[in-house]
């Protein structure tokens, strides 16, 4: 278990371990990184990616509410990256159509491979 000095609070050390930071807000970060990405496995990523942000850059917070605030807006940047990517702009979805015509595809390929070999080397040319 790791714990951060994370700051004072009334003049106090304010101790928060990050077992106890990801017990706490995990569930609020992958919902907004949910409802950010509208992808169940993108929102699983960010979420990642935020609590290693938290472990990497152990930031100094004055109250629940300040690290609350600092995963938020992380969250809300993370998302905005991925969303930015080339990644995501350059994949596509896989369409059922395209499925079908894959399929339709093989089948033809399937027949043309039974035809002689002189007349299937003219339909591959």
């Amino acid at each position: 278990m790791l714990f951060f000095v994370t700051g004072e609070q009334n003049n106090a050390e304010y101790v928060i371990s990050c077992e106890d930071a990801f017990n706490t807000y995990s569930d609020m970060v992958w919902r907004l990184a949910l409802s950010k990405t509208a992808n169940s496995a993108y929102a699983d990523d960010i979420l990642q990616e935020v609590f290693l942000k938290f472990l990497r850059k152990k930031p100094k917070f004055t109250s629940h509410e300040h690290c609350k605030a600092w995963l938020i807006r992380v969250t809300i940047n993370c998302s905005i990256n991925l969303l930015k990517s080339a990644f995501i702009k350059r994949r596509a979805d896989f369409d059922e159509t395209i499925a079908a015509q894959i399929e339709e595809k093989s089948e033809v390929y399937l027949e043309v491979l039974k035809l002689p070999e002189k007349q299937r080397i003219a339909i591959h040319l």
